[in-house]
């Protein structure tokens, strides 16, 4: 099967975010393959899905390999690729505490470990409707910038990155950080990482061996 590898690594990323309480029904992972195709999970709950269920599309959106319906946030995913060439992996997905953030209008800030990633900013789009429309997928796009997140108000996030396991990290790291920082935020003020101390922790993080730490983790979790 063409992307064998590439489909099973996004069935093990749908299926680790949904362990995790990350994914239900609903959210979406796609894989830039080649500079004007992609991989996307269908219009199905994505931790059931499986390696035959994977599309394979173009960055317009037609179908090359598939059988089921796209998602119908297929959209936002396009208007990304088209937007960024340096995103090779899109997560959208509904994490509780990120949207509790986004609908007060606060992002997500570096307040542990994990949230060293987002130490550049995880700007918010002030729309809390679906992403059906090209239109509104560009308008994602833009408020994405050049940044590895953006939450959606009242809505969700969306994570990208050039690596699926990274992506996934991102993924788990922002629900967490969130969680953190609300807790924080009933107690007190919390003190954020500063620049030098998230730039120090994100490049040990995203080094080969703590992604593979990361990823073997999560891996095996799932085998138990």
């Amino acid at each position: 099967m063409e992307y064998s590898y590439e489909k099973s690594k996004m069935v093990q990323v749908c299926r680790i975010l949904q362990d995790e309480g990350l994914f239900d029904g609903f959210g979406h992972v796609t894989w830039r393959v080649d500079e004007n195709e992609i991989l996307s999970t269908p219009k199905m709950p994505p931790g059931f899905a499986t390696v035959e269920d994977i599309i394979h599309h173009d960055l317009e959106g037609n179908k090359l390999q598939g059988d089921k319906p796209l998602n119908g946030e297929q959209p936002l995913h396009l208007a990304i690729y088209q937007a960024r060439s340096d995103v090779r992996c899109i997560i959208h997905y509904h994490p509780p505490a990120v949207i509790a953030l986004s609908v007060v209008g606060k992002e997500v800030v570096p307040v542990c470990n994990e949230g060293a990633y987002f130490y550049e900013g995880t700007p918010i789009y002030d729309d809390s409707s679906l992403l059906i429309t090209m239109e509104k997928g560009h308008a994602v796009a833009n408020a994405l910038g050049d940044k590895n997140t953006v939450l959606l108000r009242g809505h969700g996030a969306i994570v990208v990155g050039d690596m699926m396991e990274k992506v996934c990290r991102l993924a788990v790291s922002l629900e967490k950080n969130a969680q953190i920082q609300i807790m924080a935020e009933t107690v007190g003020t919390p003190k954020l990482h500063s620049v030098e101390e998230a730039k120090t922790l994100k490049s040990v993080e995203e080094s080969e061996g703590g992604l593979q730490r990361f990823w073997a983790y999560y891996e095996n979790k799932l085998k138990f």
